[in-house]
């Protein structure tokens, strides 16, 4: 949150925001006032929401307030615009399809992205203790641009609008090395699936997950299996309880089956967390948007940066240290009518 705002007012020419949630509670309101204030001094502000995402408001807030803001940001001079309309011609694709990115873009060069969307729930001036652990990072340099990159596509498909994202910059001599995926129906193939399942094969001494939903393929249920037997440290670490339910019986097949395969699973007790991480051996870590579920690898438009450097991956390494020091170790044990209703659950999981 104190980056965000840092940057905000920072800004000398653009902000570009696109997030799947963006809720006018105290913390949504306050970023949304500087945002305005920002326009008003003639910076070029864009606001990208997806349509349902939206919907995360209390209807009453998203009638009024919500809908009423975002105007007075559009008569300062920013620009808002949806990401697939809940109504929108068939031909521009599925109303399934969401935009589950988070990016912040400030003068084309600095970006903030991971898992956060903007609301208190996520981020804030204080500490809340129901609030939900989540990570972002801040980013510069080339690997910005190619946010950058991601953002102008994203802008064009909901407004017809073209974004122009200048030259790319160049790499600084200290930097760390990183490479951007983007996911989605406009990529070729399922590009942060298959990485995933690349680090799972790849893995020899450790693989670490954190996810707030774990509801995979059985394809890849079984390569986190097969890592777990042949002796890679594989740790698992979800929320004791989600906010979806179903879900969560639907993930708690798979987490049994990699548990009974040497897979050690951490049930995070506090309450939800958002953070999306991977963590591959000492030679890779992953932070993005996309959760360990269908849905986000196959359907969503999501974004997820692989870190090569060893000051990424250390970072990410304490961050899975912290929550998995907050959780239970192991699944709790199931009768026989707990099984059965896991297993139905399990059936559902392409529409999680």
């Amino acid at each position: 949150y104190e980056s965000m705002v840092e940057e905000i007012n920072a800004a000398t020419r653009s902000i570009c925001i696109e997030t799947f949630i963006f809720l006018l509670d105290d913390v949504g309101t306050a970023l949304l006032d500087l945002l305005i204030k920002r326009a008003k001094e003639g910076i070029e502000v864009r606001l990208l929401l997806d349509a349902i995402g939206d919907m995360a408001a209390p209807k009453k807030i998203r009638a009024t307030k919500q809908h009423a803001r975002l105007a007075e940001l559009t008569r300062a001079g920013g620009r808002v615009a949806f990401f697939m309309p809940k109504l929108h011609s068939p031909l521009r694709g599925s109303g399934n399809l969401r935009n589950h990115r988070k990016i912040a873009i400030f003068d084309d060069h600095v970006v903030i992205s991971g898992g956060t969307n903007i609301s208190e729930q996520y981020i804030g001036p204080t500490e809340l203790d129901s609030r939900w652990p989540d990570c972002s990072l801040r980013i510069s340099g080339p690997t910005a641009y190619n946010y950058l990159q991601i953002f102008a596509h994203d802008w064009k498909f909901a407004t017809g609008e073209a974004y122009p994202t200048g030259t790319e910059p160049k790499p600084s001599d200290d930097g760390q090395v990183a490479q951007l995926m983007a996911s989605g129906p406009d990529t070729a193939g399922d590009p942060i699936y298959d990485a995933f399942m690349s680090m799972i094969y790849l893995a020899t001494d450790r693989l670490w997950l954190v996810s707030p939903f774990f509801v995979p393929d059985e394809a890849m249920c079984n390569a986190f299996s097969s890592a777990a037997r042949r002796g890679t440290d594989v740790r698992i670490v979800v929320p004791d309880r989600s906010i979806v339910r179903l879900a969560d019986w639907a993930g708690e097949t798979y987490l049994r089956q990699c548990q009974a395969a040497g897979a050690t699973i951490y049930r995070y007790m506090p309450n939800m967390f958002h953070g999306k991480l991977m963590l591959m051996d000492d030679r890779l870590a992953v932070i993005g948007s996309a959760n360990l579920d269908m849905r986000s690898l196959f359907l969503n438009y999501e974004c997820s940066l692989l870190m090569y450097s060893r000051q990424g991956i250390s970072d990410v390494e304490k961050w899975i240290d912290d929550i998995a020091s907050k959780s239970k170790i192991g699944m709790p044990p199931i009768g026989m009518l707990g099984a059965a209703g896991e297993g139905l659950a399990r059936t559902l999981g392409p529409l999680l």
